[in-house]
């Protein structure tokens, strides 16, 4: 099974909303491992972006795409997606 991956186009439009905030490039890749890590997890580029828009119990209710801009709503986001990995949705 091949995975999909997110267009640039996306991965562009998501990178965005974290430079416009002044971060610095070390975030910003920092933030597009975590997508590329949502993308893997999910093995569905589709799901992975539906999963980024949704509230998600593990991350208090938050939106994961929401976290992307700090270092500890990536490293929430990583830790969440760990869970998944070992089969727990909560």
């Amino acid at each position: 099974m091949s995975r999909q991956r997110y267009t640039e186009e996306f991965k562009v439009e998501a990178i965005k909303q974290v430079t416009e905030r002044g971060h610095p490039v070390a975030e910003v890749v920092d933030a597009e491992a975590v997508l590329d890590y949502v993308v893997n997890v999910f093995e569905d580029a589709d799901i992975a972006r539906e999963w980024l828009h949704c509230e998600v119990p593990a991350l208090s209710g938050s939106r994961p795409m929401d976290l992307l801009g700090t270092s500890r709503g990536r490293q929430s986001i990583r830790e969440a997606l760990g869970k998944i990995e070992c089969g727990e949705f909560s």
